[in-house]
């Protein structure tokens, strides 16, 4: 079974998004917080890493920085970002961008395509 680090800091997202994950078949670690995605990054490797821009900052340019310190924490794991802010503001090694509000749809099939594998979407 696949597993995604999940870093999401709105209770509802992070439940939206893990039900959904899981529901595809993925194993899903959902955080809240970067201090936790980064304690969980030096104990264990996962297939996918999905966060949030905004997680612990408030401003863009902060979150970007945390968003590049998960990706030197996770190589050579994937990381991908999924937030409500538009496209990174510099080229980022991003297994894929997506900026909220997403389908369900969408979702799964970036997660599909970045992992490789086949997902039946929840109306199949």
């Amino acid at each position: 079974m696949r597993e995604v680090l999940l870093v999401e800091d709105d209770v509802d997202t992070l439940e939206l998004f893990t039900d959904l994950l899981e529901l595809a078949g993925l194993h899903v670690f959902a955080v809240a917080s970067l201090a936790d995605a980064r304690a969980l990054l030096h104990r264990a490797r996962f297939d996918l890493v999905i966060t949030d821009v905004l997680v612990d900052a408030r401003d863009p340019d902060d979150g970007w920085r945390d968003v590049d310190d998960l990706i030197r924490l996770a190589r050579p794991t994937p990381v991908a970002v999924v937030s409500a802010l538009a496209a990174p503001p510099s080229p980022r090694p991003l297994a894929f961008a997506l900026v909220k509000p997403i389908s369900d749809e969408l979702l799964l099939a970036s997660v599909a395509r970045c992992l490789s594998i086949e997902i039946t979407t929840l109306r199949d």
